[in-house]
């Protein structure tokens, strides 16, 4: 046990056997440092400790020599390095210069893409009027005997137009209407009131005669306020009104809204003051009349519908 504690020693010439001379190491430095093709990764290799200070000279000196004798930019920042790690400090890095730092490639231009075609938008075909179709005899409608005309099928269009129960109408106490009429049975109603309490004793105090035949311009039709594109719909669209354009008497003279009045037309100044008096008095049995003094839409026929107002409207 003892004599396995003793040390080993070994003579000189077999430790100096065993290490390497400086001579080696100087060698092997010259030749790792003339593998190194850039300066800049030899000098980063000496700011880590992996070549001794000592020992990067003799690249250097390779390096010059490969050079003519004059040190490049880069083995002397290597060379500078070099005793930087040998006092202990951390050698300064090298900056690149804008030389060579790499440029990114610029992105190649994209070719500007078409915009996508727009839909047309066609407007919807017109479309037709409304079939209306007789579901009885003619005869006595609307529960009065001096309404005279046929009861119809229900009518019920686009936009809103439409009537639960429409009756065509052509005789309303003995005066026959021209052409005949579609609406509801509102219109014939207030119309036997206003011929029979207003427009017959009007037409045989003022004309001598009486109205035998009122010609209309409209009744129903889907349409809006004044034929506009836009707006409101007119009581037309609904069947509650009807435009009168003339009154035909007994004799045969005839008494038209945009002829007669201003009394300028075949039946002079009675005939104006039959129309005006016939106008004013429709305000009642109607809920709305408007007359050529209302606007140039009503310059030659009076609308009359019967709208449901807390005071009729008269223009």
């Amino acid at each position: 046990m003892v004599a396995s504690l003793r040390p080993t020693f070994r003579s000189a010439d077999e430790v100096r056997l065993r290490r390497p001379s400086l001579t080696v190491i100087a060698r092997a430095a010259a030749l790792f440092a003339a593998c190194c093709a850039a300066g800049p990764a030899r000098a980063q290799w000496a700011t880590r400790g992996h070549i001794a200070p000592q020992l990067s000279g003799g690249g250097a000196a390779a390096d010059r020599s490969k050079s003519g004798g004059q040190a490049t930019p880069d083995k002397a920042a290597s060379e500078k390095a070099a005793p930087n790690a040998a006092r202990g400090g951390a050698a300064p890095r090298e900056r690149l210069s804008s030389a060579t730092a790499p440029i990114p490639r610029p992105k190649p231009k994209q070719a500007a893409q078409p915009a996508p075609p727009q839909k047309v938008l066609r407007p919807p075909p017109p479309r037709k009027p409304a079939r209306i179709v007789s579901i009885g005899r003619r005869g006595a409608i609307c529960e009065s005997a001096a309404i005279r005309g046929e009861p119809l099928s229900s009518i019920a269009e686009y936009e809103g137009c439409a009537m639960a129960a429409p009756v065509r109408f052509f005789s309303v106490d003995d005066v026959s209407i021209s052409p005949r009429a579609v609406s509801g049975c509102g219109v014939p109603q207030a119309l036997s009131e206003w011929l029979v309490g207003h427009v017959q004793p009007a037409a045989m105090e003022l004309l001598g005669t009486k109205v035998k035949k009122i010609h209309q311009v409209s009744a129903y039709v889907c349409r809006r306020r004044n034929g506009s594109s836009q707006g409101k719909l007119s009581f037309h669209a609904t069947g509650d009104a009807i435009d009168i354009a003339s009154f035909e008497l007994a004799d045969g003279r005839r008494v038209g809204v945009l002829e007669d009045w201003d009394g300028k037309g075949p039946t002079g100044e009675p005939g104006s003051a039959f129309l005006r008096r016939i106008w004013k008095s429709a305000c009642g049995p109607f809920g709305t009349v408007l007359g050529p003094e209302a606007d140039a839409a009503h310059k030659n026929h009076f609308h009359l519908d019967v709208a449901r107002r807390r005071r009729p409207f008269c223009q």
